[in-house]
């Protein structure tokens, strides 16, 4: 009956723009750089930040606005997936809901437990590292003893909590079930009503106003763009349609002017919650004027395919960091190399091993349980 089902609709793999491939890869790059330099170069992080200030100009070195950036993605993947074409349909909203579901928890908790054997069998070299010249974050990673105990509740708070000692960067993973499954009960309880589109606005404003949390509001922002951009299951922004949703864009420049509010009550030192409405304005232009088209240069398609491997060099860069990228800096450094080239090395060795590492976790893990799971869902 689902195998039926699933046909009937064609329900296939969640779309992917090629525009947001490239975006994508763009944004894993500020992450890794992120992460590797708060290891090795503090120094330079710091004096990039006094360069550019901490607001939407330090994008390219700043990860906290890059996870910004995958939230709102993963918001208006939700939304834009789940309506067009298939809007009010509760089979194929579970359907979407289960996939996703299993394509994040499966591989986190792999890679939770790769990280926890890594560290058990002594290849984390962080504190080898730090005694070289390396600086004080990276000792602040991978300190939890390794034992069976810790590894479950790794794998726990995967999901309920952001502590993550064998994975750091999976603190992400809490808001992406959290805020996912928000996204996909509203779409679920209102279906093709118009209200769906208050109900967004009620969930973006809470997290601004009640809960304080950007991150929530990004992924919230993002389900509220894919609203703008849905008409009647076409693949365009219309001219007709944005006259017909005038109201919302109203609307959205009062939650603008209510976040404004918020980091000014704060003494206006972090951006963070205005630079998410500045990114899903950015993103709304891109999809009108990228939507439909083949980026298709040379290095847009490199940029794309990295993009398309963002989810997993998400998953592993860290583990790199702490293992190759240690080995790689400590080796430099017992060769008399300064603080900076040592930094270097370690960059360029941990990305390259983290990319290869990610084409096997893509191709070996992630879309053979994409694969499991519909061939399970069909069968049932």
């Amino acid at each position: 009956m689902t195998k039926k089902l699933l046909k009937e609709n064609g329900y296939k793999s969640a779309r992917n723009f090629e525009y947001m491939d490239f975006f994508r890869g763009i944004v894993c790059c500020a992450v890794f750089i992120e992460h590797i330099t708060a290891c090795y170069n503090m120094n330079l992080r710091l004096t990039l930040y006094e360069m550019t200030g901490r607001h939407i100009f330090s994008f390219f070195h700043s990860g906290n606005l890059a996870v910004l950036s995958f939230f709102l993605f993963s918001g208006f993947l939700i939304g834009y997936n789940s309506t067009i074409g298939h809007a009010g349909d509760s089979n194929y909203l579970q359907y979407t809901a289960l996939k996703r579901a299993v394509h994040i928890i499966i591989p986190c908790i792999v890679v939770s437990t790769v990280g926890w054997v890594g560290q058990k069998i002594g290849l984390v070299y962080n504190e080898v590292a730090h005694s070289l010249g390396a600086d004080d974050y990276v000792v602040s990673v991978f300190v939890t003893p390794p034992n069976l105990g810790n590894l479950k509740l790794n794998i726990l708070d995967l999901f309920i909590n952001l502590n993550t000692p064998f994975a750091p960067q999976m603190w992400t993973i809490h808001y992406e079930i959290i805020g996912g499954s928000i996204c996909f009960c509203v779409l679920a309880i209102v279906g093709k009503k118009k209200i769906r589109v208050f109900i967004e606005m009620m969930a973006i404003l809470i997290s601004v106003l009640a809960l304080g949390d950007k991150y929530f509001e990004a992924i919230f922002v993002g389900l509220f763009i894919s609203e703008l951009i849905e008409s009647q299951g076409v693949d365009r922004f219309s001219a007709y349609h944005l006259e017909k949703k005038r109201f919302i864009m109203l609307i959205f420049l009062l939650i603008m002017l209510l976040d404004i509010s918020v980091f000014l009550k704060t003494g206006g030192i972090k951006l963070e919650y205005l630079s998410v409405i500045v990114m899903g304005m950015a993103l709304l232009v891109a999809h009108i004027v990228w939507g439909e088209k083949n980026l298709s240069s040379r290095i847009a398609r490199t940029i794309r395919v990295f993009g398309e491997l963002s989810f997993s060099f998400y998953l592993i860069h860290f583990i790199v960091i702490v293992s190759v990228g240690a080995r790689v800096f400590v080796l430099m450094r017992e060769r008399s190399l300064t603080v900076t080239w040592s930094y270097v090395s370690a960059l360029l060795g941990s990305f390259f091993v983290s990319l290869v590492f990610s084409v096997a976790l893509q191709n070996c893990l992630v879309k053979p349980t994409d694969r499991l799971f519909r061939m399970i869902y069909e069968k049932l």
